[in-house]
């Protein structure tokens, strides 16, 4: 299959999609080639798991083995490990709320529970879940009482300066839990997080009390998020699909969603990712007089760089994505952006030990192996500008 036909069968799916698996008929009768590449893309979207719905309830589609195996495949997996998720997360759930902890359900979690009408069609990586700060310590303890072993994402200092949103990750038999104190580092924008917390609802997930966001900040969320993720092309398509699904099945109020985004500072992101999905994933409700503030550059650019990101694999992506280097942390002053890349350089050696936790190497070689990767990481992006 060429590109732009695997290009075509992805934009079908994203435009034809509901969260239900037999709603999608393709125009075309045959899907005759599927390279190594065109199963490596797809697999990336994390949409292969509509291609088993698709062939079993659909006589009119022609799959060739290899796709119908993938679908199969990627839609069991997701049947089976969502639900070892859901269950780990009730698990949590369950003790945060002995401890009288709110929580928060993040991202696919919360689509996959409220969205998403079969969970074998959306796939989960991980458990995002948000607690409040004052939280963390007494979150920490459950952590380890529940078996679970704490990653700390950053050097103890570096999170310190620049109060990192998603200090630790944790561990446990192949699943992993992505803590949240905060829904982003403030940058041109910041998301309220005390009044995020004052407008979410309490719910229960199986009689287990747990917290939803409001729903505009929920698409708020899901929007900065992706458009982090999509300027440097390290997205899953299937995240414009989240967005689109939201956005339908929860009757957003377009001016209160940009209105919500306009008091944190962040509508422009919003627009584009909205752009976007009004474009490409035929959302018709919402009227192209909203997009008057992108001109036609800005557009054309959006608009590219979501093709470019269809075509293309993950590889071949990180070789056309230019990015700022990751230690540039614009809230800093320069001299403390200098101090976040010591400490990040130089951590201590229980963070080294913690991170790779499962090597049997000395704790010293670890240490130095991670400095010169570090180094080359940072230089790296330096030299690619400057034509190196």
């Amino acid at each position: 299959m060429q590109k732009n036909e695997l290009q075509d069968v992805l934009l079908e799916i994203l435009s034809k999609a509901d969260g239900i698996p037999t709603e999608i008929i393709f125009d075309r009768n045959e899907i005759l080639e599927f390279s190594a590449i065109d199963r490596e893309i797809l697999l990336e979207s994390h949409l292969s798991a509509y291609f088993h719905p698709l062939s079993q309830g659909n006589s009119n589609l022609v799959l060739p083995n290899v796709v119908e195996k993938i679908g199969l495949k990627c839609y069991y997996e997701n049947i089976g490990k969502n639900t070892l998720l859901i269950s780990a997360f009730k698990e949590l759930a369950e003790a945060c709320n002995e401890a009288n902890i709110r929580i928060i359900p993040l991202k696919g979690l919360d689509l996959l529970l409220n969205v998403y009408e079969n969970i074998g069609l959306r796939q989960l990586s991980d458990l995002d879940v948000l607690i409040e700060k004052s939280n963390l310590e007494n979150f920490r303890n459950i952590m380890s009482k529940l078996g679970y072993t704490e990653i700390p994402m950053l050097p103890r200092k570096a999170v310190q300066l620049i109060d990192h949103p998603s200090p630790y990750l944790y561990v446990r038999n192949g699943l992993h839990v992505d803590l949240h104190v905060k829904i982003n580092k403030k940058k041109r924008f910041d998301v309220n997080i005390e009044q995020l917390w004052n407008r979410a609802q309490q719910t229960e997930l199986e009689g287990v009390p747990i917290f939803r966001m409001d729903k505009l900040d929920f698409l708020v969320h899901l929007c900065i998020h992706l458009h982090k993720h999509f300027v440097v092309f390290n997205h899953k398509t299937i995240h414009f699909l989240d967005v689109k699904l939201y956005y339908l099945k929860n009757d957003i109020s377009l001016e209160e969603c940009m209105e919500r985004a306009k008091s944190y500072g962040c509508q422009q992101e919003v627009l584009e990712i909205l752009y976007l999905i009004k474009t490409f994933l035929q959302l018709k409700n919402i009227p192209n007089e909203v997009f008057g503030s992108l001109n036609e550059m800005k557009r054309k650019e959006l608009e590219s760089n979501f093709i470019l990101s269809l075509s293309f694999s993950k590889i071949e992506l990180e070789k056309r994505a230019v990015s700022e280097p990751y230690f540039r942390i614009p809230q800093l002053s320069k001299k403390n952006q200098f101090f976040y890349i010591v400490y990040y350089l130089f951590p201590s050696f229980e963070f080294v030990r913690a991170v790779n936790r499962t090597s049997p190497s000395p704790v010293l070689w670890l240490y130095i192996k991670r400095l010169f990767s570090e180094t080359r990481n940072i230089l790296k992006p330096r030299f690619k500008r400057m034509g190196f």
